[in-house]
């Protein structure tokens, strides 16, 4: 099941031992002549989910338990005051809905340039299916193209749950209507990013792999508030010379978690810090990352 990304409604809570998602509430929509219905905003809405419920009405003043165990939904002669139910113009009471979902029902990789003999396919299904990273339209995940600096702030904010923040945004090139805005202010407010100047983020700038690097080193340090920082020396890269000074500390942490790999050559090992990172090398970064921070359940 995801853990993270997972946004429960208002009042659930989540079952470790059996590793289901339990959602109470009140908020049920009557309809005359159909009884009670609620239809739960958990999950996504790609996948299909194995769901088992019931309903519980304490009645008042005596708060008496009657459960429904039944796989419908109780219909009963009631109306809808609130937070409570009439039964037959008498009898007020609470009614409680329980729900436990399943782990989703989820097709196979279905992205036409996706394959399963590519060294990313696990990684690609993995960001997928946590819902951290999408397509590109027309059945593509477009895997050696860029992500931009705007895309990937945005997959740590739902990876947060799309946390509300207050105050503003520095960077005047973020406008208020921009799909990111809400995203980037809440990276800016946690001290995930910096920007590229004090007014500036250029959200459409590819990201390097250095800046994601530095990224995702804030994102653990400020907002999981982890003190799993340390790293490894650099000095075996042939390029570590290429390093920017403020990416020298997470780049090490990066590579000493395996959350950043370095590549072979016939002229040494390379990092390519200043290299634009592809799709792809975003989701096995991604991929490496959660498991390196348990951030989902298996």
């Amino acid at each position: 099941m995801l853990r993270r990304p997972a946004r429960l409604p208002s009042g659930s809570s989540e079952d470790s031992d059996t590793s289901v998602y339990k959602v109470t509430g009140c908020n049920a929509q009557f309809n005359t002549g159909s009884g009670w219905q609620y239809v739960p905003t958990y999950g996504d809405p790609r996948f299909e989910y194995n769901v088992s419920y019931r309903w519980e009405l304490w009645l008042a003043p005596a708060k008496e338990h009657l459960a429904f165990d039944s796989s419908h939904l109780p219909t009963v002669n009631a109306c809808y005051t609130g937070a409570k139910v009439t039964i037959n113009g008498v009898v007020d009471g609470e009614l409680y809905l329980y729900m436990e979902f399943g782990k989703p029902i989820v097709p196979s990789m279905f992205f036409n340039d996706v394959h399963k003999t590519d060294w990313f396919y696990n990684d690609v299904e993995y960001v997928y299916y946590n819902m951290m990273m999408n397509g590109v339209g027309n059945g593509n995940f477009d895997p050696n193209g860029t992500c931009t600096r705007a895309m990937v702030v945005t997959v740590l904010y739902r990876l947060e749950g799309e946390p509300g923040m207050g105050g503003t945004c520095p960077f005047t090139d973020v406008k208020e209507d921009a799909w990111y805005y809400s995203a980037v202010k809440w990276a800016q407010n946690c001290g995930v990013v910096n920007g590229m100047s004090a007014t500036t983020f250029e959200p459409d700038t590819p990201v390097a792999r250095e800046q994601l690097a530095a990224i995702l080193y804030r994102y653990t340090k400020e907002v999981l508030k982890s003190e799993d920082l340390d790293g490894i020396m650099l000095i075996g890269f042939t390029d570590n010379g290429d390093i920017s000074d403020y990416a020298g500390t997470p780049l090490s942490w990066a590579f000493g978690h395996g959350i950043i790999q370095g590549t072979d050559t016939e002229t040494g090992k390379y990092l390519y810090p200043q290299a634009n990172a592809t799709r792809c090398q975003i989701a096995a970064i991604l991929h490496r990352f959660c498991d390196a921070y348990s951030l989902m359940a298996p």
